[in-house]
């Protein structure tokens, strides 16, 4: 009696070959740091952190610590997002730097301040309208998130004079689980350091340990 084969169906091709799906959250976790370019600058820095919390749209928000300088980092899959967030603080700088001379004058150039209200309007629009998902399909082993960073001097509390853009690929670990263990970032440019910049991760706790600043405390005001 002949044996019965059992066939193949697409369906168990399906699962054999199912992509990953990457789930942001996942990147959440506490991560130990280390930055040659830093490190080779200010030597005592090799106790480097990024503390990665949820955030709401789609956010991650993040404690960074980088020895010589601290801040707050926020992240997200979309570029057009962080510019959106980044976008709603500008009137808030320029109002901020105002003199009382100049504020008590305000209402006579309301109509120059139009511009800044439609900026600020579309703004909010853009992240009103920022999608709710939150994985997306995986076509390869790391999974880049766009950062954009705060930061203001440790010793002196001196706040840096831009918002740093640059982006982390994560990868390894139990995605299901513990989330990804490690990330490679990059800086395009880095408070005074000139040029682009390297620094790794390990995670080193599931749960974050320290809650970051508030992004607008962090605004650099004009003035």
């Amino acid at each position: 009696m002949a044996s019965k084969t059992r066939k193949t169906t697409k369906t168990d091709d399906a699962k054999g070959t199912a992509p990953q799906l990457f789930d942001i959250q996942k990147c959440c976790g506490s991560y130990r740091m280390r930055c040659s370019k830093i490190e080779d600058q200010w030597p005592t820095d090799d106790d480097m952190k990024l503390d990665v919390w949820a955030g709401k749209h789609g956010l991650l928000k993040a404690a960074c610590d980088f020895g010589a300088f601290e801040g707050t980092m926020i992240m997200s899959e979309s570029e057009e997002l962080l510019d959106a967030i980044c976008d709603l603080d500008q009137p808030d700088e320029e109002n901020a730097g105002l003199s009382k001379h100049n504020q008590d004058d305000s209402s006579e150039s309301s109509e120059d301040d139009q511009p800044a209200r439609s900026k600020k309007r579309a703004a909010q629009g853009n992240l009103s309208r920022a999608p709710a998902k939150k994985t997306k399909t995986a076509t390869k082993d790391c999974h880049r998130i766009y950062y954009r960073m705060r930061v203001a001097d440790t010793g002196t509390g001196d706040l840096d004079d831009d918002t740093r853009s640059g982006y982390l690929d994560f990868s390894g670990g139990d995605h299901s689980g513990a989330g990804y263990s490690h990330f490679v970032g990059f800086a395009n440019d880095f408070c005074c350091l000139s040029g682009k910049m390297e620094f790794n991760g390990k995670k080193v706790a599931k749960t974050p340990q320290n809650w970051p600043e508030s992004w607008s405390k962090l605004a650099c005001t004009v003035g």
